[in-house]
């Protein structure tokens, strides 16, 4: 992206800066695939599972993978505008579920682990979503829920070893067999998303009454780009930490549009259990964060 970065004051800034947003963006149309195309071997994300093992993804590979589900998922019938809840911890699935659900125009609806039975049946009858993508550690979650409330038709497991095989469920990992590493843009409006159609439906926290659904359009990674670039300060080489579970909206203010788009490493510590001050010191400067 082509963008002043550098100004004499806040009035300055204030003034002149200015984001020219194309028309009818689609964050992975418009950034991932030609990021891939141009750049796909540099490093995109570095990822610290619970045991400490570290994992480094490129551009490239987010790039394929994304297109590999979003085949899939538009084969078991999900269509654009469509919701989608998402239950992944900090899984480096959750990076590329959300962007082949961009893709094919689907909602992502991200949701913390947190959830109860009784919170997931609330929020699939309230927000009507059309699928869930959850890790095995949720999925008996997700089935009390059914008693209380009917699923949606759609239902993937992430396992994190071996498959449950949960009558009703789809595997994750065999959703990639035999797919293309291409998906391109499709040029139908009934596929065809971006600009102003919904891409992503927050939660809140229900701190006065139950949970709200907050919409944002295929526009919000742009918004983002001031966070990453201007808040956090970040330029081409560093890596930057955010600590949230995923199903926040920190998290995606955090570690993905924004931080990319301005040229960092996302890095992302799939810690589970109590949190550990002292481990996260070490995390940070085993792995050298910058910010």
């Amino acid at each position: 992206m082509n963008i002043k970065r550098e100004f004499k004051s806040y009035d300055d800034f204030k003034t002149n800066f200015k984001l020219e947003v194309p028309e009818n963006f689609n964050f992975v149309y418009d950034f991932l695939d030609l990021k891939a195309r141009e750049h796909g071997d540099e490093l995109a994300l570095i990822h610290v599972d619970d045991a400490g093992v570290r994992r480094d993804y490129n551009f490239k590979w987010f790039q394929e993978q994304s297109a590999k589900l979003a085949h899939e998922l538009k084969a078991q019938g999900l269509k654009k505008g469509q919701k989608v809840m998402i239950i992944l911890y900090r899984r480096i699935e959750f990076w590329v579920v959300s962007l082949a659900l961009q893709r094919l125009g689907a909602v992502v609806v991200p949701a913390p682990a947190q959830l109860t039975p009784k919170d997931i049946a609330f929020r699939v009858d309230f927000g009507k979503l059309d699928g869930l993508i959850v890790e095995d550690s949720i999925t008996a979650r997700v089935e009390g829920a059914r008693e209380l409330f009917q699923l949606p038709k759609l239902l993937v497991e992430v396992p994190e070893g071996k498959f449950s095989n949960t009558p009703g469920w789809l595997n994750y990992d065999d959703l990639f067999e035999g797919q293309p590493t291409e998906f391109a843009r499709p040029t139908n409006p009934e596929e065809n998303s971006g600009g102003r159609d919904p891409m992503i439906v927050f939660f809140s926290s229900g701190t006065s009454g139950m949970p709200k659904m907050v919409c944002q359009d295929a526009r919000y990674p742009l918004g983002h780009y001031l966070t990453a670039a201007y808040w956090h300060d970040l330029e081409p080489g560093d890596i930057h930490f955010t600590l949230a579970d995923t199903g926040w909206g920190k998290a995606v203010w955090g570690k993905f549009y924004g931080q990319w788009m301005a040229g960092a490493v996302i890095f992302v510590w799939d810690f589970r259990g109590k949190f550990e001050p002292a481990r996260l010191l070490e995390v940070l400067s085993e792995h050298k964060v910058t910010s």
